[in-house]
């Protein structure tokens, strides 16, 4: 059995909450990787033995895809463990007990209105055109009940958009640690 996700024993650990979190993190990362890479070298097998089916990817296009999902799981677990931190340390406020879920929503549709607000502001807005890069390899799709479709396409992507992303991530990440740290109590 898993002991250790039972009882939370990590969090009784005598190390940092920054070094917990990043263990935790780059065990996933690790597991992540290992699978993506399993299913790349299983689809460059199908595309291989393909013959004369026409495929719409090849070798460079499924490993740019693998490249950006790694990278979203990335963002997407610093999220996460920040809203399970900020989650278990309102456990401590009685009356909020009962709310946490809506406040977790509204910390997500918060934040999400100021980037919007902050893309809008022209300083903002140069910077992402400006930052430009052309990138060959983007996974697009449609499709509709009758309709399916996809294809790799030639899109632009900021790097500046992309440092605000690494940015958050790192913000994010440490609250986390800061509120395991803080405020979470087991």
């Amino acid at each position: 059995m898993n002991i250790e996700g039972k009882t939370q024993l990590w969090l009784h650990n005598p190390n940092s909450s920054i070094k917990l979190l990043l263990s935790k993190w780059i065990a996933g990362f690790l597991y992540s990787l290992g699978s993506l890479s399993l299913i790349f070298i299983v689809a460059v097998i199908s595309i291989v033995n393909a013959g004369d089916f026409q495929l719409a990817f090849n070798q460079s296009d499924l490993f740019f895809m693998c490249l950006v999902i790694l990278g979203m799981s990335i963002y997407f677990s610093s999220w996460i463990f920040f809203y399970w931190a900020l989650y278990h340390s309102m456990k401590r406020i009685a009356w909020m007990n009962k709310i946490r879920w809506l406040l977790l929503i509204l910390i997500w549709n918060g934040w999400n209105v100021a980037v919007y607000w902050f893309n809008r502001i022209p300083i903002i807005d140069a910077l992402k055109r400006k930052s430009v890069i052309s990138v060959d390899h983007t996974f697009t799709f449609e499709g509709n009940q009758h309709f399916f479709q996809a294809s790799i396409e030639r899109t632009d992507i900021s790097i500046f958009t992309l440092l605000g992303y690494f940015i958050t991530f790192i913000a994010v990440f440490l609250a986390a640690s800061w509120l395991l740290e803080k405020k979470v109590e087991v």
